[in-house]
């Protein structure tokens, strides 16, 4: 039979328990999902086969997909897809900050138990740094939102297609209906409280 450890009179429960870890994975996986949706977007977008995306866009990050079709819609004066992306693609920014907050530099919790993120080790002046409050509500909100996204950039891809949107697309619309669940936090000062 194994031994119980002995139980820490100090230890309190962390903020980076179970619930906060399994969504922050089911968070990564919902950004995976939407960044490949998002580099089948721009390979549509483009008029590309396959091969030939995959050649040009290797490599190719969340942001400057974005702004590479944007600048294909401004060239192409196709005003009404580049008004329909601008709302998710501007939500999907401020999800893939924090995300990249989040897996360069990881969570930590203050002295409260509270979570934040903060780049400021890595930025060369103070007032550069970013730091902002995480929780697991955070991570499911930004993992639906995600979601949402997705159906936003797969509507995108059936309008330019032509297909029969019928059935398919009113789910597509209901769904690009749904406001968004995460409201970024503004940033804060870097915890200095104290108890």
């Amino acid at each position: 039979m194994a031994k119980k450890p002995t139980p820490n009179p100090v230890f309190r429960p962390s903020a980076l328990d179970d619930e906060y870890m399994l969504a922050l994975g089911v968070f990564v996986h919902a950004f995976a999902r939407a960044e490949g949706v998002l580099h089948n977007l721009l390979r549509h977008h483009a008029r590309l086969s396959p091969g030939a995306a995959a050649a040009l866009f290797a490599g190719v990050r969340m942001k400057s997909a974005m702004d590479a079709m944007r600048r294909l819609f401004e060239v192409r004066g196709n005003t009404t897809e580049a008004e329909a992306l601008d709302r998710p693609f501007k939500h999907l920014n401020d999800i893939s900050s924090i995300r990249d907050d989040l897996l360069h530099f990881g969570a930590e919790e203050d002295v409260f138990g509270e979570l934040f993120v903060t780049n400021a080790s890595r930025k060369h002046l103070p007032k550069k740094a970013t730091t902002r409050r995480i929780s697991a509500a955070d991570l499911h909100a930004m993992t639906v939102d995600l979601d949402t996204i997705r159906f936003h950039f797969i509507a995108s891809v059936i309008r330019r297609s032509r297909w029969d949107s019928g059935k398919f697309m009113q789910a597509f619309d209901r769904a690009r209906q749904r406001p968004w669940r995460y409201r970024p936090r503004s940033p804060i000062g870097l915890p200095d409280r104290s108890p």
